[in-house]
C-alpha cells in the first residue's frame, strides 16, 4: 500500500466512526425524548383521573320522610347557590329526570 491509499483509508474510518458516533447520538436523543413523551403522558392520564375522581365523589343521603330535593339541596347548598342549580347537579349525578324522590332513597351531593 502507498501512503497516500493509507490516508484514505484512515479518512474512510474516521468518517465511519463519526457517523456511527452520530447515530448514536441520534439514538439516544430519541430515547430520551420518547421517554419524555411517556411520562407526560402518564402525568396527565394520572390527573385527569384525579379530577374525573373528585368529580364523582359526593355526599351520600338516605332520603327521610318528608324530605324534598328542595330542602335537601338547600341543606348542602355550598356558598348559598342558585338553588335550582344546585338541584339540577344532583338530578344529574343520580341519573334522574324529574325531582320525585321516595323515603329511603339514596341520593349523591355532588361536592362541586
Amino acid at each position: 500500500m502507498t501512503v497516500c491509499a493509507l490516508r484514505m483509508n484512515r479518512k474512510m474510518i474516521y468518517r465511519k466512526r463519526q457517523r456511527a458516533m452520530k447515530r448514536k447520538t441520534m439514538l439516544k436523543t430519541a430515547l430520551l425524548f420518547a421517554a419524555a413523551l411517556i411520562t407526560a403522558l402518564i402525568s396527565i392520564n394520572a390527573i385527569s383521573t384525579a379530577f374525573a375522581k373528585n368529580a364523582e365523589e359526593g355526599i351520600t343521603v338516605t332520603v327521610s320522610s318528608g324530605d324534598t330535593l328542595w330542602g335537601i339541596a338547600q341543606k348542602y347548598n355550598p356558598e348559598n347557590k342558585d338553588i335550582r342549580s344546585v338541584i339540577n347537579k344532583i338530578l344529574r349525578a343520580n341519573g334522574m329526570t324529574d325531582s320525585n324522590i321516595r323515603a329511603g332513597d339514596t341520593l349523591v351531593i355532588p361536592v362541586n
